[in-house]
């Protein structure tokens, strides 16, 4: 029996302004836009991609996500090697963030939010070529 692979995951984030997500996930991320139509497809610098869309209330179609922001059913995680100076960052910049906290597996961690609500985590890896 053949086995196929997935050889990439693309991950899409529901936003209620594609536009000003845009400039949010570059100017304060780091993205770089790779293609916009309505939905949008961005870069992070070390090459994963993301996508972000404005969320359908049709049931079957790929937007639709239901109640996310009461029940966001999604773990979103980017790594950082200096989460102090992105939490510094991130606050300059006009971002939600939380306090840094130490994770169950030992790692620096902290919640942050994009400003349609979507909650992240940025977690400290000091050895990211390791991972």
């Amino acid at each position: 029996m053949e086995y196929v692979k997935a050889s990439e995951v693309h991950l899409g984030i529901p936003v209620d302004d594609v536009e000003g997500s845009i400039d949010w996930y570059v100017n304060v991320l780091g993205c770089e836009l790779v293609w916009k139509m309505g939905i949008a497809q961005l870069k992070l610098p070390s090459g994963q991609k993301i996508g972000i869309f404005k969320p359908e209330e049709d049931e079957s179609s790929i937007w639709y996500v239901g109640d996310y922001k009461s029940h966001p059913h999604f773990s979103i995680q980017f790594f950082t090697t200096d989460i102090k100076r992105l939490r510094d960052e991130l606050i300059v910049s006009g971002v939600q963030v939380r306090e840094i906290e130490r994770g169950g597996g030992g790692d620096d961690m902290m919640m942050f939010f994009d400003p349609n609500g979507n909650r992240f985590w940025a977690i400290e890896d000091l050895n990211p070529n390791q991972r």
